[in-house]
């Protein structure tokens, strides 16, 4: 738990919420599993076919 009171305290908060909104992980979360990049692939060539 951390107090956000005063201007230290919207200080801390801005800092905290830069740091989970510019957090690395993100990118990574973004993007497509990668055993599902194939499976997609697969299934919308087999639609076609039929």
């Amino acid at each position: 738990h951390h107090p956000y009171a005063g201007y230290t305290g919207i200080l801390e908060l801005a800092r905290e919420l830069y740091a989970a909104f510019y957090n690395p992980v993100w990118e990574q979360v973004c993007r497509p599993a990668p055993w599902s990049v194939g499976v997609e692939e697969a299934g919308n060539s087999q639609q076609e076919e039929i």
